[in-house]
């Protein structure tokens, strides 16, 4: 049962991964901020967004087609859900930049 739920966990961890560099920039934000610290947390905001954007169509592509393959084919999807699971890497990317991009000194 929770096979055919793989794709909408893994799409809502992108929700996750923006709320995080979301909070952490804006509690990284102070009065004294300098112009490029604000450079910097508008880069992190912008690499997360279109990488999750990306993501995103990323595994709603694969995850249809693993849903219809696996439903043909149950033994495959072992091999299907490694597309989803390389969808998901390109957004740990932009996690991981966008919290180098905030916490920059």
């Amino acid at each position: 049962m929770l096979k055919t739920f793989i794709a909408t966990i893994l799409a809502e961890a992108l929700a996750i991964y923006g709320l995080v560099v979301g909070l952490l920039s804006v509690f990284h934000i102070t009065s004294s901020l300098p112009i490029e610290g604000g450079v910097r947390i508008f880069a992190a905001g912008l690499t997360m967004g279109a990488a999750a954007l990306g993501a995103g169509f990323g595994i709603g592509a694969a995850g249809s087609a693993m849903a219809s393959a696996t439903a043909e084919k149950p033994e495959i999807f072992s091999r299907a859900v490694v597309s989803l699971i390389l969808a998901e890497a390109l957004a740990i990317y932009a996690l991981v930049t966008a919290l180098l991009l905030v916490f920059a000194a």
